[in-house]
């Protein structure tokens, strides 16, 4: 049991490295959350211009909207 106290110890260092190790943590599954919302909101806009396209064939209006 003392080895595992001293690997969780870290040397002296425990507080360091396992902030580190949550900052880390929490910025990946920021990131993670993040391009889940991106995905959703993209494929929603997309979905709706092939709904507009479908309703309305004749339309060749193939710039892009200046949404941001």
């Amino acid at each position: 049991m003392e080895t595992a106290a001293n690997f969780f110890n870290m040397g002296g260092y425990a507080v360091f490295v396992w902030s580190s190790y949550g900052i880390a943590a929490v910025t990946l599954i920021g990131l993670f959350c993040h391009g889940l919302r991106f995905l959703q909101s993209s494929t929603a806009k997309l979905n709706a211009k092939r709904a507009t396209r479908h309703r309305n064939p004749d339309s060749n209006n193939l710039e892009p909207d200046n949404e941001a």
